[in-house]
């Protein structure tokens, strides 16, 4: 603005004269002579000033401006109050500050009250511009300047809209009306946005997120993959958000030019033609403009919709996108799939968004989803198959009045064949999940449908490197382009791993099955077909063979590594089932041995067995593959705790060895068959197969040895020969330093559990403390399982019962993680006896009877009766002495020694409680006869536990 504008705008508004020298020295200094004069026959203003030089200001040139012009010093608008000599608006919710056009805006219309002004004629004669000037300014300011003077903004009391017209002023006194007052005419039947036929599942928080947003904006797009629910979403939008102008829907799956964008937005909101889109946009005041599909004219829809933001300042834009819109003031929401279930129980199912909507929209074809743990497991499967896709969900529920679950289940793993709808009024887009994905694809060039198609020969996910390994084919700036792209169009998922520090990409099953169709597919891009599906699989293949040499190198990066070989587990597999399926020995067997490594590492235990089995028949006339093959299985069985599967193979695996003269196979092979023995209490076998491995060992075999020796040194102290077992042990962990630090600390862990028996609390904490920094410090999920156990036991002998219950629910449910049922009952059962103690017997009651199974499930049969006697002990606590006495009533095997003396304890003590006091006394007697074989000092936890039986045996007469 010119300085002439601005005391113009001193003159007329201020209310104030301020002497003509001091005005005139401010602006332009002094010896000038300013003059001002109605430029309008109507000498309603604006004012024209001519400055001419060392000229005087006559005084009678303000009293003329005030006289055109006389003050307005205060304008009440219902609960504001406009100070027009001050620039301020006092509103319930505190002071703002008018501009100088916003006063002068305001001031026009007030002193032309019910009149229907152009914003032509606001152009003249506020702003003094030309005839036939076209600006934004007047629809600007008045959105300014009603956000400051009305206390409903979108629904204007005083500053109203007069529809193909302009504005109008509304005095305070006149009755309050929440309308124009010519309201705009109802939208087409084309532009209405349908209402939603069911409820909307899951979207609670997005819906709070948007409307939280209409505060700093005016444009928002959800954006989000194929199938995701954006378009449902916007209608809940549209229909919860109500505006004077009404909610307009234009579909633009249609549009493909600037043209096409703009007629489409014409016919929805009733404009004559699409010229008078902004006019119409702006008559109609506020309203909610929804763009459906927009993905497919992004380009030709950035002009027409920034110039309808432009002239319309109370229009609303909604736009739906499987990309962004990329406009200034553009606020995107991610429409991510709907929360999958946290595990397959029913009360898991039931919190998951996910399976919600499966199971509301199965309702609704007749099919009742049975609340069974059966029931729940196949939704679990099926929802996370589908990846929580609402539209692919949607899909699949109409399918249960026709297909089992397990059906639909096996189908959609290969298969999107099933995700058809038969609703006739259904969106063609939405009939079938293919439709939805053909949409997408048909975006794409034809480099970047080759980087998807190859993309879906992993599983699982892949690091950025890795994929742009598969994809580049010598092009790696090309490929990370592609890539770029795919993440834009919402195909591809693109989350930082904060241990590697590395981008992880990932595609959701839908996807990645309809991309590895069109892979396979002859003429879908350049070297799609089977060929090229091959060459992208070796390509797959020789990504994960990469790792694993990587992986092998190991060094001080070992917690990266294990970090790594768990995410890449999928991976792994995929890989092995294609490396068998083309006869591919030395890949599959190379692989297999990794996934053992991951299986025993990171978890699950046994995942590597399924694969070897399918593996083990390639290799009959292949002898060094199949001693791999068996030592993989017999290894992996064992960890299992599936003792005969164990010994068939391992045996099978010494004999291979002792053929091929493989002498570390053979050392290995005798080393396993130890432990086994061991494990199955055939300590003669187990030291016989030791010295064998003895005789085949190489100072290379020195830390396997030692480990074997630490191993033999536990099974003595668990039969009763501590003073010997632990200086076993302790010489192992000094021979594994420096070799092992896996099994030096496994060692470490043996060690401290000998201790804690021979009551020595601190050396057995300190032992147990080590273990764990260093599990967690590399990622050793086993070893930090057995950690917490091993401290949680310490923290039990020593009285802190919150710190054992702590430690032991931590182990209990790590090594139920790593599928390891052997020490998960074992952990269970001291978890039970910490809960007693804090007097949660429900709770313990709970913990054993999740126990006892997995006990049996692996044949210990003395653990199992075990925690059946400790568990009649918390029955017998609560009074439910008959069932107590039936657990109390079975014999107990023989077992290990601190075993036995446990169990023999917990029954003593639940025959007391249960008043079958002679019983007890000779339990009392056996235990202290089987104690008397212990050697172990005075003040170990069992000796003093069998003191405090003694001295109840004393206490209570035989009854």
């Amino acid at each position: 603005m010119s300085s002439a504008a601005h005391i113009a705008d001193i003159l007329v508004v201020s209310g104030d004269s301020p002497p003509p020298s001091e005005l005139i020295a401010e602006l332009w200094g002094s010896g000038y002579r300013v003059e001002v004069r109605p430029s309008l026959p109507d000498d309603t203003g604006p004012w024209d000033l001519t400055i001419d030089a060392r000229g005087e200001l006559p005084s009678d040139v303000l009293t003329e401006a005030h006289a055109r012009f006389p003050p307005l010093p205060e304008l009440r608008l219902s609960d504001v109050t406009a100070d027009l000599a001050k620039g301020s608006a006092t509103r319930p919710d505190g002071v703002v500050h008018l501009t100088r056009m916003e006063v002068r805006l305001l001031r026009f219309l007030a002193a032309h009250p019910h009149r229907p002004i152009s914003q032509q004629e606001l152009l003249l004669k506020v702003w003094g511009y030309r005839e036939g000037t076209r600006s934004r300014t007047v629809a600007t300011t008045m959105h300014r300047l009603r956000k400051k003077v009305e206390v409903h903004p979108s629904a204007p009391i005083h500053l109203r809209s007069v529809y193909g017209v302009g504005f109008s002023f509304v005095p305070s006194e006149e009755p309050v009306r929440h309308v124009a007052s010519a309201p705009p005419p109802p939208l087409p039947d084309e532009g209405r946005v349908p209402a939603p036929r069911d409820r909307l599942v899951g979207r609670e928080e997005l819906l709070a997120d948007v409307r939280q947003r209409w505060a700093d904006t005016r444009l928002v797009t959800l954006w989000g993959p194929p199938g995701s629910g954006k378009t449902r979403l916007a209608y809940e939008i549209a229909h919860e958000t109500p505006l004077p102008g009404g909610s307009a829907l234009v579909d633009l799956s249609n549009a493909s030019t600037r043209l096409h964008v703009v007629q489409a937005a014409a016919r929805a909101i009733g404009a004559s033609s699409p010229s008078d889109m902004s006019q119409t946009l702006r008559s109609r005041g506020g309203m909610l403009l929804v763009l459906d599909n927009c993905e497919t004219v992004l380009e030709s829809l950035a002009e027409p919709v920034s110039d309808w933001l432009d002239n319309a300042p109370e229009l609303r834009v909604l736009a739906t996108s499987r990309h962004p819109v990329r406009l200034r003031g553009e606020h995107l929401v991610t429409v991510p799939p709907l929360a999958l279930p946290s595990g397959p129980t029913p009360s898991e199912v039931r919190a998951s968004s996910a399976a919600q909507l499966f199971s509301i929209r199965a309702r609704a074809t007749g099919t009742e989803l049975a609340p069974t743990p059966a029931t729940a497991a196949e939704i679990c499967r099926i929802v996370t198959l589908l990846d929580g896709l609402p539209l692919a969900l949607e899909l699949a529920a109409g399918r249960c009045h026709t297909l089992t679950l397990e059906t639909l289940r096996q189908r959609l793993e290969h298969h999107l064949d099933a995700l058809v709808s038969t609703e006739r009024d259904r969106d063609p887009r939405h009939r079938a999940l293919h439709a939805a994905l053909d949409c997408s694809w048909s975006l794409l060039e034809p480099g970047q449908r080759r980087a998807l198609g190859r993309l879906s020969t992993f599983a699982g996910g892949a690091h950025e490197r890795a994929a742009v390994a598969v994809v580049a084919d010598g092009e790696e700036q090309q490929a990370r382009a592609w890539l770029d792209a795919l993440a834009r169009h919402g195909l591809l998922r693109r989350d930082e791993d904060p241990l590697l520090g590395e981008m992880r990409l990932s595609l959701l099953h839908v996807v990645r099955t309809y991309a590895a169709a069109k892979l396979d597919t002859p003429g879908a891009f350049p070297g799609s077909g089977p060929e090229g599906t091959e060459e992208a699989r070796r390509a797959h293949q020789a990504s994960v063979l990469a790792d694993i040499g990587r992986w092998r190198s190991g060094g001080p990066d070992k917690a990266l590594h294990l970090r790594e070989m768990a995410l890449e587990t999928d991976n792994l597999s995929v890989a092995l089932r294609r490396a068998s399926a083309r006869g591919d020995l030395d890949a599959a067997v190379t692989l297999l041995e990794r996934l053992y490594e991951v299986a025993l590492h990171v978890g699950p235990r046994g995942m590597e067995i399924e694969l070897g089995e399918q593996l083990l028949p390639l290799t009959t006339h292949s002898p060094t593959h199949r001693l791999v093959v068996t030592s993989m299985l017999g290894s992996g069985y064992l960890e299992l705790d599936q003792y005969e599967a164990a010994e068939t193979h391992l045996r099978a695996a010494l004999n291979d060895a002792d053929h091929l003269g493989n002498t570390d196979r053979q050392m290995l092979m005798a080393e396993r068959l130890s432990n086994l023995m061991l494990r199955q209490r055939r300590i003669a076998e187990a030291v016989e197969f030791y010295e064998r491995a003895l005789k085949t060992a190489t100072p290379a075999h020195t830390f396997r040895l030692a480990n074997m020796r630490s191993m033999l040194g536990h099974g003595a102290c668990r039969a009763g020969k501590l003073p010997e077992g632990i200086a076993q042990m302790t010489e192992a962990r000094d021979a594994l330093v420096g070799h092992s630090a896996v099994l030096e600390h496994v060692a470490i862990g043996n060690l401290s559990e000998a201790q804690r028996v021979m009551g020595r609390p601190r050396a057995a904490r300190q032992g147990a403390e080590t273990l764990l920094r260093f599990a967690e410090s590399i990622g050793h999920r086993y070893l930090q399982a057995c950690g917490f156990g091993l401290l949680g036991r310490v923290c039990l002998d020593e009285g802190d019962a919150a710190a054992a219950h702590t430690l032991l629910e931590q182990s209990a449910e790590a090594h139920a993680a790593l599928t390891n049922p052997y020490a998960e009952a074992e952990e269970r059962g001291a978890l039970a006896e910490a809960l007693m103690r804090l007097g949660r017997l429900d709770d313990a009651e709970t913990q054993l009877r999740k126990a006892m199974p997995l006990a049996a499930e692996v044949g210990q049969a003395g653990i199992e009766t075990a925690l059946g006697y400790k568990l009649a002990k918390v029955l017998a606590t609560k009074g439910e002495l008959e069932q107590s006495r039936l657990l109390l009533a079975r014999p107990m095997p023989d077992d290990w020694l601190d075993t036995r003396l446990q169990a023999l304890a917990d029954r003593a003590e639940g025959l007391f409680l249960c008043g079958m006091d002679t019983r007890a006394h000779a339990v009392v007697r056996e235990a202290e006869q089987a104690a008397s074989t212990l050697k172990a000092p005075p003040n170990s936890p069992i000796h003093i536990r069998l003191q405090e039986l003694r001295r109840r045996q004393r206490a209570l007469p035989d009854r």
